[in-house]
């Protein structure tokens, strides 16, 4: 299978996991000034932790699928190499994702601070995951981008085990 076939391949799987949580709308959770600040807390902590990890996956992967020393690629059987791109895309991504995620933090203190001045306290209007990534964007919600890139990295670590599996089945046929 060429490169390009693989590529299109993890991409058309990658526009899956993106579109799957479209399909997840949960209802809108009453909170207050508290609350929001707290939670944004948690997701910073979360982001935090899981871009460690993405990074170190990323990197042992790197490790072991590039010649020491060089730009080249090691040979490894066709199911490794497809696993391989798959989980540097979707590692990748989420990592990416991870970034606009934690740079998007601050506009969320800004905005409940702000909405603390004319909402109730057990209003909807705290519920941060409703609210858009940014001020200025209203069509992505942060509640989508935690989902998106949370759907990808375990995309990501699934073909990262996937391609250490087929590395132990190296003698068996893989095509």
């Amino acid at each position: 299978m060429e490169f390009s076939v693989q590529l299109v391949t993890v991409l058309s799987a990658l526009g899956v996991v993106l579109a799957m949580p479209l399909a997840l709308k949960p209802p809108s959770i009453p909170s207050t000034k508290e609350g929001a600040l707290a939670a944004i807390q948690q997701i910073v902590e979360w982001a935090k932790w899981m871009s460690g990890i993405q990074t170190a996956a990323i990197a042992g992967l790197a490790a072991m699928v590039f010649t020491r020393g060089s730009i080249g690629v090691q040979p490894i059987p066709l199911c490794a190499s497809v696993s391989a791109l798959a989980a540097f895309v979707f590692l990748g991504a989420a990592l990416f994702l991870n970034a606009w995620v934690l740079s998007a933090m601050p506009s969320h203190a800004l905005r409940v601070h702000a909405k603390a001045a004319v909402a109730p306290p057990g209003s909807t209007e705290f519920d941060i995951y409703e609210q858009s990534l940014y001020g200025w964007s209203e069509r992505v919600s942060l509640g989508y981008m935690l989902a998106a890139k949370h759907w990808l990295w375990g995309a990501g670590l699934l073909a990262f085990g996937s391609f250490f599996l087929a590395l132990l089945a190296r003698g068996a046929p893989c095509a």
